[in-house]
């Protein structure tokens, strides 16, 4: 009788772990079917293979026209800003624009464009989708 209990009491446990575990792995695959949230507050992260905002429509596309200069996606925010296949996660500062850790990231003073009103030229000026903001 005594074995019997214990028995059960493992089976219950497992399946209990089981379900956990399934459930944490279904939240999971939802969370990659969005575009890439903030990396951290108040950026966006790059695609090191082409250049583009993670998780959007253009990220890693076929049909795109790469640079001759930095082989990624050409006109894209990380264009000849960021090292092709870098494995080191790279970000657009939302609030200025330029690449975060850039020295030029959140300078006072900086020329901000009038249509987006990040910083002009940086690499998410104009480049950012409302979507994304």
């Amino acid at each position: 009788m005594r074995k019997a209990l214990k028995t059960g009491i493992f089976l219950v446990c497992s399946l209990a772990l089981i379900g956990i575990l399934q459930v944490g792995c279904a939240s999971t695959e939802k969370a990659t079917t969005q575009p890439d949230a903030q990396v951290s507050p108040g950026a966006l992260s790059l695609c090191t293979a082409c250049g583009q905002f993670k998780g959007t429509d253009v990220c890693c596309q076929a049909d795109q026209a790469q640079c001759a200069g930095c082989g990624l996606a050409k006109g894209s925010p990380g264009c000849c800003r960021i090292d092709k296949g870098s494995t080191e996660s790279v970000a657009v500062c939302l609030s200025c624009g330029h690449i975060k850790g850039d020295a030029s990231c959140c300078k006072p003073d900086q020329m901000r464009c009038a249509s987006c009103g990040l910083v002009k030229g940086s690499a998410g000026c104009c480049k950012i989708p409302d979507s994304l903001k």
